[in-house]
This record gives structure tokens, sequence and C-alpha cells, in this order.
């Protein structure tokens, strides 16, 4: 893939995750009860608002205390930027890999946007659920990242799978 079009790519997808993501959070925090939670298709959707603090599965609060806020807010624009230089810059990447890291870039960044912009946490309103299985409450961001990470292993097992293939071929 050529870099100005990767670079593209890798900024409308950056774009629309954040886009997608605020718009939700901010429709989320106006119109949704803070104190009642909404379910629908017989439970398998709910709409719960919830302030997290504790980052992605309340991460933060395993690190040690002189480790979480501005410390990891530093840490992960840090992550962040070196993620984006590596997707706009590294030569090599399949194209399956640049979309799934930058749906991971576009999430993350999203999710620190609003760290930083309502002093320290996130909104969360979603939860999908079958029986007695259900997910934590999470974002459009959280489930960018999600896809994301799922993507990045298929791509992964892909490319691993195809090398294995060309050297028994050979």
């Amino acid at each position: 893939m050529r870099r100005r079009r990767r670079i593209i790519l890798v900024l409308l997808l950056i774009v629309a995750c954040v886009g997608c993501d605020q718009i939700t959070k901010k429709i989320a925090k106006s119109h949704l009860p803070k104190t009642k939670t909404l379910s629908y298709a017989s439970d398998t959707l709910r709409l719960d608002y919830t302030e997290n603090t504790g980052g992605v599965l309340s991460f933060e609060y395993c690190l040690p205390e002189m480790f979480r806020g501005s410390i990891l807010t530093i840490a992960v624009s840090v992550f962040l930027w070196l993620l984006f230089l590596c997707l706009s810059f590294a030569s090599g990447l399949r194209p399956l890999s640049v979309i799934a890291l930058s749906l991971i870039c576009g999430g993350s960044l999203s999710n620190l946007l609003d760290r930083i912009a309502l002093g320290g946490y996130v909104v969360d309103f979603l939860s999908v659920g079958w029986g007695g299985l259900r997910t934590a409450i999470f974002n459009v961001a959280d489930a960018a990242i999600t896809i994301g990470a799922m993507l990045l292993v298929i791509s992964v097992l892909w490319n691993l799978s195809l090398s294995v293939l060309t050297k028994h071929i050979r």
C-alpha cells in the first residue's frame, strides 16, 4: 500500500473512530438516565450510563498510585504518537494490519481525549449479554479497540500461515 493512501486511510479511520465515539458519548451523557439501566431486545442490549475512572476493565487500579492519572495519560499519549508514526511510515505493513492498528489508535485516542477533557474519566454506556454472559460496560471507542485487536490477531495468524505455506511449497 502506498504511503499517501495508507496515511489517508489511517487518518480517516482515526477521525471516524473519534467522531462516532464522541457523538455517541455526548448523546449518552445528555439523554441516558444516570441512575437507571435501560434494557432492550430481551436484555441483550443494556444502556447504562457510567463514568469510568479506572481505564479499560479498571486496569488503572492495578497500577501503583504514582503511575495513575497524569503519568498514565502521558504514557498513553506517547504510545499513540509512536503508533501513529509507525502506521504512517513503517514499510511492509499489510492493509489488514493498518486497519487494525488504526482502529486501536482511534479508539484509544478518543478515550484519552475524554480523560483529558472530562477530568480523568471516560463515559461508558453499552453492555451486551446473552443468558448469564454479559460484557462489562463499554463505549464505541472500546468496541473499536476490541475489533482492532481481533483483526490484528487475524492478520498476524494469516501472515504466519502464509509464511509456513510458502516454506513448504518451496
